[in-house]
Formats: C-alpha cells, sequence, structure tokens
C-alpha cells in the first residue's frame, strides 16, 4: 500500500500495469496547516498507517480501510512520526521531547510514557528511525537512542552519538537504504 496527501486529502495509490498507472483512492482528510505529513506503519502484524498532519495524528486501518478521528494525545502537536521495535514515536514541536506509543497500537499514548533529551539542551526538530536506532535531531545537535528492553523507559541515549550538528527543519531530513542526509544547521 502507497498514501500520500494532497491538500488536505488522505489518498491510497493503487499502481496499476495498465493506463492509467496510479489510481487515487481518498481514504479522508487531514488538516493541512501547509507543511507536509509524516507517516509510519506497524505492517501486516498491526494494519495501521500512523499519519502526522496539521498538529494531529490520525491512524489509518488497513483492515479496515478507515481512517480514525485525531487521536488524543497527552501532548500537543506533533510534528513526526516514526515506528520501531513495536512502537510508533512522536516528536513534539518546540520541545526535547519524543512520545512512545502502546506496544502495536498508535492510537494508545499514555501520559508518562516520553523520554526528554537530557544530554542537550536543543529542541527537537524531527525523528526518524534505521538500523534498530531512533535517530534525534534538534537544531543544533544530533543524537540517537536505542531500545533498552525495559517496559517503562525502553529508548536510552546511545552512548557516544551526540553530533553537534542538528537539522535545519524536519523537512530537511532525508533517508535512503538506512542512511541520513540532512540540511545542517549549527556548523560553524
Amino acid at each position: 500500500l502507497t498514501f500520500t496527501v494532497i491538500g488536505a486529502t488522505l489518498y491510497e495509490d493503487a499502481i496499476k500495469f495498465a493506463p492509467p498507472a496510479v489510481a487515487l483512492t481518498s481514504r479522508g482528510t487531514i488538516v493541512d496547516n501547509g507543511e507536509p505529513c509524516s507517516f509510519s506503519s506497524n505492517g501486516k502484524l498491526g494494519d495501521q498507517v500512523a499519519i502526522v498532519g496539521g498538529g494531529e495524528l490520525k491512524i489509518f486501518d488497513t483492515s479496515t480501510n478507515t481512517l480514525s478521528a485525531a487521536i488524543v494525545l497527552p501532548f500537543s502537536d506533533p510534528v513526526m512520526v516514526a515506528f520501531i521495535d513495536a512502537y510508533f514515536l512522536i516528536n513534539q514541536r518546540n520541545t526535547p521531547t519524543f512520545w512512545f506509543s502502546a506496544l502495536e497500537d498508535g492510537t494508545t499514548w499514555d501520559a508518562l510514557d516520553f523520554i526528554a533529551r537530557s544530554g542537550t539542551s536543543d529542541n527537537i526538530v524531527g525523528i526518524a528511525t534505521a538500523q534498530e536506532r531512533v535517530w534525534v535531531w534538534g537544531l543544533e545537535t544530533t543524537n540517537q537512542f536505542y531500545n533498552s528492553g525495559d517496559a517503562d523507559t525502553p529508548f536510552l541515549p546511545y552512548q557516544g552519538t551526540t553530533t553537534h550538528i542538528g537539522a535545519v527543519s524536519p523537512w530537511a531530513i532525508a533517508q535512503r537504504n538506512n542512511v541520513f542526509t540532512w540540511v545542517a544547521h549549527g556548523v560553524e
């Protein structure tokens, strides 16, 4: 399945091998605040695609082809969503905090399930996952976290991974073949 948001409409792309090459099926609406949307999926085991757009989180259930209303979160203004080790992760705008969901469930978020960056003082700009690590970009620094297996605080800083190069925006971070590139901020 492939999804895209055009304007305020979420579409599922059904790629066909005969013209027209792409058939778009409307699956609901996402708030359009002028910024790109962020997507992540928990795969076939969870049947959920998480979409963050316009400061809201919505979940598309691939087993029923339905889009939820905005999920009630214990925080405001989500920016980006990622998925790793059965957890959805979301960074909160203008804070040093990222949040993790219940296992395999992007609709359930606990008010105590967050990680606050303590080794750096800048707010989180963006978040992504690759090779069993959570990458966290601030405006001035970048660091990585790993899943420790602890049920209460699963994500811990990966020692020695903090760099003093941040990202200018969440939409200036790209990933290809588990390698990240970004438009840097903080480079002297």
